[in-house]
C-alpha cells in the first residue's frame, strides 16, 4: 500500500551561493519495506532582477538541510540579462525519486543561486508531496 505525506511552507528564504533549505519545507516518511519514494514540489520564487545581470538558480530535494547533491533532478532556472529591471515571479515543479529500504526518510527543499552578483532569488512558498510505492 502506498503512503502519502504532504507539507506546505510560506517561509521565505534568500538563496545564496551555498546550499540552503526553505524553512518548514520538509517531508518525512516511515516505510516498512523496499520501494521507491517520489517527491514533487510546486515552488514559487521571486527574482530581484537587474538589467544586464543574468540570474541562475537551482532548487531540488535534499536528504539534509544543506544537501544540494540533487542537481540532476533540480529545477534550474534563469532570467536573461536582457530583461528590464523588475521583481519577477516564477513557478515550477521539482520532482525526485529515491530507492529505499525500511526506515525513516526526511527530505528538504533546498537550493542555491549561481548568479553574480548573488542574493537575487528567494523561495517564497512551496507545496511538497512525497509518495512511497512499495515493490511488488
Amino acid at each position: 500500500m502506498s503512503t502519502v505525506v504532504t507539507n506546505s511552507s510560506a517561509d521565505t528564504v534568500l538563496l545564496g551561493q551555498l546550499c540552503v533549505a526553505q524553512p518548514n519545507a520538509t517531508v518525512t516518511l516511515v516505510v516498512q519495506t523496499t520501494g521507491t519514494i517520489v517527491i514533487t514540489s510546486q515552488v514559487a520564487v521571486a527574482v530581484d532582477h537587474r538589467n544586464g545581470n543574468v540570474d541562475y538558480w537551482s532548487i531540488m530535494h535534499g536528504r539534509g538541510p544543506a544537501d544540494c547533491t540533487g542537481i540532476p533532478d533540480a529545477w534550474v532556472g534563469n532570467v536573461p540579462g536582457s530583461l528590464a529591471t523588475d521583481v519577477i515571479s516564477v513557478t515550477a515543479s521539482v520532482q525526485s525519486s529515491y530507492r529505499t529500504g525500511p526506515g525513516t526518510f526526511t527530505f528538504w527543499l533546498t537550493g542555491l543561486e549561481n548568479s553574480a552578483p548573488p542574493n537575487t532569488v528567494s523561495i517564497l512558498r512551496s507545496t511538497t508531496v512525497a509518495v512511497f510505492y512499495p515493490d511488488g
